[in-house]
């Protein structure tokens, strides 16, 4: 596999041989490519020459994980978009209980004594208002997540 290298025009171009070079003396041949290789060359500004050739210049395995990458960022934001969606719609119907549900929540404080015991004091009650969905939306947190951490210790 030959090597690319980036140039100047739009195209594939390849060197020319050693011997069609300038054969003057003091022409040093060994800063142009070598004989029979090839490199892509780019006609635009350096920035989008770089940005576009670079994908070619990949090797496929770094090309393939940059794909599946940008397909899931890609389909991560199609989701929230439609859980958004869905949020809206279900506001718009006024229903009790949907989209925002109330959860009550308390904290547990974990307090160690020197003997190996610990004492539990528990905190006020708390009424938070979470949003039924997967993503947090309209500055409220998911129910799922809230459900899990209803019932949180702090050890102190």
């Amino acid at each position: 596999m030959r090597a690319k290298r980036l140039g100047e025009s739009g195209k594939k171009v390849c060197a020319k041989p050693a011997s069609a070079l300038s054969s003057r003396p003091g022409n040093k041949a060994l800063a142009k490519p070598p004989a029979g290789s090839c490199y892509y060359a780019c006609s635009g500004p350096a920035e989008t020459c770089s940005a576009t050739l670079r994908l070619t210049m990949m090797k496929p395995t770094a090309r393939f994980a940059l794909l599946i990458g940008l397909s899931l960022l890609l389909l991560i934001a199609i989701l929230y978009l439609g859980d958004y969606v869905s949020v809206k719609y279900r506001m718009r119907k006024n229903t009790p209980g949907d989209p925002l549900e109330t959860i009550q929540t308390q904290t547990t404080y974990t307090i160690p004594h020197k003997d190996g015991r610990a004492e539990y004091v528990f905190g006020p009650r708390e009424t938070k208002t979470c949003v039924r969905s997967l993503f947090p939306h309209l500055g409220y947190s998911p129910c799922w997540y809230l459900k899990k951490s209803a019932q949180s210790q702090i050890p102190m």
